[in-house]
């Protein structure tokens, strides 16, 4: 049938637009190597688009862990994965299509002060190998859906105010 072709055909074309981009910033030599639209701060020079995964890690020496979305205000990112000691993402606002983790550990703070228009139910997991540590969020929070907490680390909300007409529920 025709609704089962279209799902086929929606499904393939998904998963060509979609891609994880893994931040690794710049040594500086390269331009702002804070920058989410330079190039040059991604793994295989490529920044992320609508409908992409970022994965926020470790950066080349002399790069940053402090990053800052310049891509137009609203554009939509899948998921975000944070996976190192004391990165940031800040700046411009992200349509969130899916989750947030941070794995980071020890006493590390992440933090994430861009704000986040939530276009689904999204979890927050705090892995908890953040002993002393925690990912606060400290952009504003909105949308027409809910908020959950996962995993034994710690979640902070910081700052501006947390809109989301959503459930927020604690696991």
């Amino acid at each position: 049938s025709w609704v089962v072709a279209w799902a086929v055909v929606a499904s393939a074309a998904s998963s060509t637009w979609a891609a994880t981009i893994a931040w690794q910033s710049n040594d500086g030599s390269l331009g702002d190597n804070t920058l989410w639209s330079n190039d040059d701060n991604w793994v295989g020079g490529a920044a992320p688009v609508d409908l992409d995964d970022v994965t926020i890690g470790i950066p080349v020496a002399g790069g940053s862990r402090i990053t800052n979305n310049d891509l137009p205000a609203g554009t939509q990112i899948n998921g975000i994965l944070m996976t190192a000691n004391l990165n940031e993402v800040n700046g411009n606002s992200i349509n969130l299509g899916g989750n947030v983790a941070y794995t980071a550990g020890g006493s590390s703070v992440g933090k994430i002060g861009a704000p986040i228009v939530l276009l689904q139910d999204t979890t927050y997991s705090v892995s908890a190998n953040t002993s002393n540590g925690r990912l606060e969020v400290g952009g504003g929070i909105s949308g027409n859906f809910g908020l959950s907490k996962a995993d034994a680390g710690r979640l902070r909300f910081v700052g501006t105010a947390k809109t989301y007409t959503g459930n927020t529920i604690v696991t």
